[in-house]
């Protein structure tokens, strides 16, 4: 980063985006003191490359168990997944 000051804007972003009831004070000195020790960066992300990791590694009727659990589960992100895993190999 360039600067504290560039520092502190991005952590105040980041506390407001994921901590948004959390306020800090960067005019405490024990803060500002902290601020030595935090090292601020960006990171250009060029790609990315997901995997899933559906109980490949498991036995066809533990595979089996699971996903007809999660096809039964009353929440849909559980019945998504069991979706998946019936298109598996």
């Amino acid at each position: 980063m360039k600067s504290d000051a560039d520092a502190i804007a991005i952590m105040q972003k980041l506390i407001k985006k994921h901590d948004p009831q959390w306020q800090l004070d960067f005019q405490d000195k024990r803060i500002s003191a902290m601020l030595e020790g935090i090292v601020v960066f960006e990171i250009l992300i060029e790609s990315i490359t997901a995997k899933f990791k559906l109980s490949q590694n498991r036995s066809p009727l533990d595979r089996a168990s699971v996903c007809t659990q999660l096809l039964a589960s009353d929440a849909y992100w559980a019945r998504e997944t069991g979706t998946l895993m019936q298109d598996l190999p």
